[in-house]
């Protein structure tokens, strides 16, 4: 990995302010994960990688009478959801590493396009699904922003986008943990006017973890001379998976 938990923190940090207004497809894509889940009583529920708690607003229509705990690696992040919340004391808090943190048990743990930063996926989904009935993630796979990759290429500019699982490999990870794992993929796309605007984007959103890129010289010749909007895909798979050798209901 060519980042630092302390790269993250600070990058989602800085993008607090920003990332309501900005995380549109995030939101879209946390509503549709609440959508996906099986139809189950919930006493209570994890949301891990909170972030301004899109899931947990979601869940909330719902399960209002559900205890909440939001995890999230930024200090910011959990800042502004303690005041969004300050008037549920059915919800509580904490500023963690996700690879790290000692789970307590849930009915539910959710998580919305974080995953992807766990240093290991397998052993993180394996602690997650002995601490609760379902587990349901989403997280980008290999592919996501190709037409980005595929514009840097073209202008020998070597891609600082981290790299990121194919859906073979999280397929594969899902189905080892239970058969009767739930796997859907979605794409999700959004048009800039300039590389400016989505430089500016990826920075409101904190996604400017990754490496450095060298070809400074190529890089700026390509900013200031590519003057047509340019598209970029999310690929998003989406996972609900029970705890261990358990159907989903």
């Amino acid at each position: 990995m060519t980042w630092t938990t302390p790269d993250v923190q600070l990058a989602f940090n800085k993008a607090q302010p920003t990332y309501d207004s900005t995380a549109t497809i995030q939101h879209r894509v946390a509503n549709q994960l609440v959508e996906y889940l099986p139809k189950l009583p919930l006493t209570s529920v994890i949301d891990l990688g909170c972030g301004t708690g899109f899931v947990t607003d979601a869940l909330l229509t719902k399960h209002k009478d559900s205890h909440f705990h939001l995890i999230d690696l930024s200090d910011q992040m959990i800042a502004g959801c303690r005041e969004k919340y300050k008037n549920n004391d059915s919800i509580t808090f904490a500023t963690a590493n996700m690879d790290e943190y000692i789970y307590p048990s849930a009915d539910l743990i959710i998580s919305n396009l974080a995953v992807q930063w766990s240093k290991d996926l397998r052993a993180l989904l394996s602690n997650l699904t002995s601490k609760t009935s379902i587990v349901a993630f989403t997280t980008l796979t290999q592919g996501t922003f190709q037409e980005w990759e595929d514009l840097l290429c073209q202008n020998g500019i070597t891609s600082p986008l981290l790299p990121m699982l194919s859906v073979q490999e999280l397929n594969q990870i899902c189905l080892n943990l239970n058969q009767d794992s739930r796997i859907y993929l979605q794409d999700y796309s959004l048009t800039f006017t300039s590389i400016s605007d989505f430089i500016q984007y990826l920075r409101d959103l904190g996604a400017t973890v990754g490496k450095r890129i060298q070809e400074k010289a190529k890089f700026k010749a390509l900013i200031q001379h590519h003057k047509e909007p340019i598209t970029v895909t999310y690929k998003v798979l989406f996972c609900v998976i029970a705890s261990k050798d358990k159907p989903l209901s």
